[in-house]
């Protein structure tokens, strides 16, 4: 932690890990489950929701060097906003169950083409090799953690207020836009070491222009003038 490439890289990639757990991920699905059974679908609906899964995440694969990861992101929170807007407006007053299932469906849309894979993506990119192994072993525990911390207050958060628990997870998703915009970097077509480099400059923008060469600065401040060339005789 003592480099300020390892501080920005850890903030970064462990936050994009929080947020997306922490943004209603579980929850969704938990409640999808009763939307659905309400709605009267059956099995053929798990079918049709992985199926949509898959979709949007190859359509994120494929995009992903394309649009860039800060991109995907801001269009995937962006989704899921909308959609937790709609759900807490729908279970404040519920409505046909149609609307739920396009919402729900768009969140997971969301979720799938940004959170989902672009924050394995960025996190395996962003540690340098050294840490590398270190880091992803804290993002995948504080993961495994988080969702399951998510599933089990679920229940109790919906049944208490469906419409709060949403707002709640919408002023969460409104907030990882700003994150991602605040300590994001865009790292497509960079190699390890210039996404390092970008790290630190980031983290310690001082400390990077002090280590600039001597010939980028500039005279010293108060050192003379050079000499003027003498002139032939």
């Amino acid at each position: 932690l003592a480099d300020p490439a390892n501080r920005a890289a850890l903030l970064a990639g462990v936050g994009l890990v929080v947020l997306q757990q922490i943004t209603g991920q579980p929850s969704v699905l938990y409640y999808a489950a009763g939307v659905l059974e309400d709605a009267g679908l059956g099995a053929s609906s798990a079918v049709a929701l992985a199926a949509f899964k898959l979709l949007c995440t190859s359509l994120a694969v494929a995009g992903v060097d394309s649009f860039g990861r800060r991109t995907l992101l801001f269009a995937g929170i962006a989704a899921m906003a909308l959609a937790l807007a709609a759900l807490a407006a729908l279970a404040a007053s519920p409505q046909n169950p149609t609307y739920t299932l396009v919402a729900m469906f768009t969140f997971i849309g969301g979720y799938q083409l940004g959170f989902g894979p672009v924050t394995w993506t960025f996190i395996s990119e962003c540690f340098p090799l050294k840490h590398r192994g270190r880091a992803l072993a804290l993002a995948t525990v504080t993961n495994f953690a988080l969702n399951a911390l998510v599933t089990l207050v679920a229940a109790p958060l919906l049944a208490a207020s469906a419409a709060a628990c949403f707002a709640s997870f919408l002023a969460l998703a409104l907030f990882s836009i700003y994150f991602v915009d605040a300590f994001v970097p865009e790292t497509k077509g960079l190699t390890l070491e210039q996404i390092t480099a970008m790290l630190r400059q980031r983290a310690a923008p001082d400390a990077a222009r002090a280590t600039r060469p001597a010939a980028d600065a500039g005279p010293a401040y108060g050192a003379l003038p050079p000499a003027a060339p003498a002139l032939p005789l």
